[in-house]
């Protein structure tokens, strides 16, 4: 019923731009195109663009634009789909798109465009959620990460596994079948080798989760320090703009502030954190405690310390992750203290810029050699893959035991089967509509 109906969607983003989108895709596409188009639309071969008018119902002329044909199965959905390119902004594509509804189409749902092309077997379910991640990537590790999933690259790992798995259940299920032949004990050791082969395979994967999550999200770097040390003062001049609220009043920054930052040509996350001192009001506190807790997550700490301070303690936590000790207020002219500390300092002025470029230029420099590059490993993101292969994971651990042990092969069978069943959930070749609902509900309309 879903690939039925032909299904229209506005494809850009909303708001003034040079060209919008208008999306028309299903069995009826090129008929609903060409009663709203001047032209000709059904007699356009496919992978042709046309300039002309995008018509109402009643021929009034709405934009001039051009119209794009690409007949099935030659397209993203696999079916015919056309697409409309008018004058950007909120109106044009607003009225193409009420004129093909009116011409027979239905508004498409969140994701429908990538939805039909995984039903149509143009992609698979993991091919379709690293479009999303395309989408929503924030950085150049998630972009590249996306796009080794669309290649295929993970695809590729799961198909391995699945066929190990295959292989092993043909071979056990040959000697529960014909049991009066005896135990073929070279097919037994064989289908025990392909079990641990795929094991391992699962067991990469998961392995890299921690470090998929990290680069996805991007790295973190936390100001801290004590209070008035200038910590909010240096994000912004670091963003080049006023983010966080800077004041004389010790305390000020209570909850965190987050904001991206582009450095080095790495995108990151740039936190601003309570001061650390004792304090007597709660909510302070809580801001305290969550300072410490972005510290332990802190890809880098950026220690901001006030040279005149007399109560300057460095944390052991500097000793144990990467850290960078930056003096600031050095506009003021205090004299900077020897402190014995396997760091590397700096002396910066938030207020007169004064050894901003030389800071910025270290961090990029060392976020430019300890962050790993996305593109040449396959890395799991996605908390349904890292959920489904744990359960994959147990049901190879348990039939390798119980292999060892010497069960029937009928029973290790089974543990494959399901093994091998979960495996086919992360494809989309055993999925449920409920889960497909889910994961295309988060798409935007248009995809």
């Amino acid at each position: 019923m879903l690939l039925n109906a032909t299904i229209a969607a506005i494809a850009t983003a909303p708001g003034e731009a040079s060209i919008s989108v208008v999306r028309v895709s299903g069995p009826k596409a090129i008929e609903v195109a060409e009663a709203v188009f001047s032209g000709p639309v059904s007699k356009y071969p496919s992978h042709t663009v046309h300039l002309g008018s995008a018509l109402e119902t009643s021929g009034k002329i709405i934009d001039k634009c051009l119209v794009l044909v690409m007949r099935a199965p030659k397209s993203f959905t696999g079916e015919d789909t056309v697409e409309f390119q008018c004058h950007g902004g909120y109106f044009a594509s607003t009225k193409i798109l009420e004129a093909l509804l009116c011409a027979g189409a239905r508004s498409a749902l969140p994701g429908e465009f990538t939805q039909r092309a995984f039903l149509n077997g143009k992609i698979d379910l993991i091919q379709a959620e690293a479009i999303q991640n395309i989408i929503v990537a924030e950085n150049a590790e998630a972009f590249d990460i996306a796009q080794n999933h669309l290649k295929g690259n993970f695809s590729q790992k799961i198909s391995h596994i699945s066929q190990l798995i295959v292989q092993a259940l043909a071979f056990l299920e040959v000697q529960a079948d014909f049991p009066e032949e005896g135990e073929d004990f070279s097919m037994l050791d064989q289908s025990k080798t392909w079990i641990s082969e795929a094991l391992l395979s699962v067991q990469e994967l998961l392995d890299s989760f921690d470090e998929g999550q990290k680069l996805s999200q991007g790295a973190t770097i936390v100001l801290a320090g004590n209070p008035n040390a200038g910590k909010s003062s240096l994000l912004n001049a670091f963003l080049e703009e006023d983010r966080a609220i800077v004041t004389d009043i010790p305390g000020t920054t209570r909850d965190m502030l987050r904001e991206n930052w582009t450095i080095g040509g790495k995108s990151v996350k740039l936190v601003d954190t309570a001061g650390r001192r004792e304090a007597k009001d709660p909510v302070e506190k809580i801001g305290i405690q969550k300072s410490f807790e972005a510290m332990e997550n802190a890809k880098l700490i950026l220690w901001v310390a006030d040279p005149s301070d007399t109560q300057l303690n460095l944390p052991e936590i500097l000793k144990q992750k990467p850290s960078f000790l930056i003096w600031n207020k050095t506009d003021l002219c205090h004299p900077i203290p020897k402190i014995e500390a396997n760091i590397p300092q700096y002396a910066v002025s938030a207020k007169t810029r004064i050894g901003l470029r030389e800071c910025k230029r270290a961090i990029g420099k060392w976020l430019q050699e300890h962050t790993q590059q996305a593109s040449s490993k396959v890395f799991l993101v996605s908390s349904r893959h890292y959920n489904i292969l744990n359960k994959v994971l147990e049901k190879l651990q348990a039939a390798l035991q119980s292999h060892q042990s010497g069960i029937e092969p009928e029973f290790i069978a089974l543990e494959l089967r399901e093994a091998l069943q979960e495996t086919g959930t992360l494809s989309g070749k055993e999925v449920t509509e409920e889960i497909l609902g889910e994961i295309f509900s988060q798409f935007c309309i248009g995809k």
